[in-house]
């Protein structure tokens, strides 16, 4: 299990976690015009100039046993094969921000600077991991964003 969150809103990835993301990064460097960059504690995955992952090393935004995938557009079959998936019951990272946003802004705190997603298949994608079987499945959805940041590039 993940161990708590830290003062900056980061979290602390298991163990396992750190390992399933060190096969995951091992198996992403392989891949055509992939470049990893380490920021923040993760290693961000990119096709090209287009990111399209991020796994966590020695933090996590969302979720310690989680990785996160972007899709820079969903396709409705995509669409529908996420909601069928149980590791993706956890929504959106900015989903996860907009209710800390909306409770801060009950409080009378604003975020200011804040983007806005444009769009449902621009958001950031929570898959959660809990078993070592979990990673060939992560292959797959990585292998999925990975091609919709391939169409994005040109």
């Amino acid at each position: 299990m993940a161990r708590s969150r830290t003062g900056s809103g980061f979290h602390f990835p298991s163990e396992s976690m750190r390992g399933w993301a060190e096969a995951l990064r091992s198996e992403l460097e392989q891949w055509p015009k992939v470049v990893c960059k380490q920021a923040f504690g993760m290693t961000m995955v990119y096709r090209g100039a287009i990111i399209f992952a991020a796994l966590p090393e020695t933090r996590a935004l969302v979720d310690g046993d989680s990785i996160l995938l972007k899709f820079h557009g969903i396709s409705p079959a995509i669409a529908r094969r996420m909601a069928a998936d149980a590791h993706f019951a956890g929504g959106t990272m900015e989903g996860a921000s907009e209710t800390r946003k909306s409770g801060m802004q009950k409080s009378g705190i604003r975020k200011s600077g804040a983007r806005e997603s444009k769009g449902e298949g621009h958001k950031w994608h929570i898959y959660r991991m809990s078993e070592d079987a979990d990673v060939h499945r992560a292959i797959e959805w990585l292998s999925e964003a990975y091609g919709v940041a391939g169409k994005r590039s040109g």
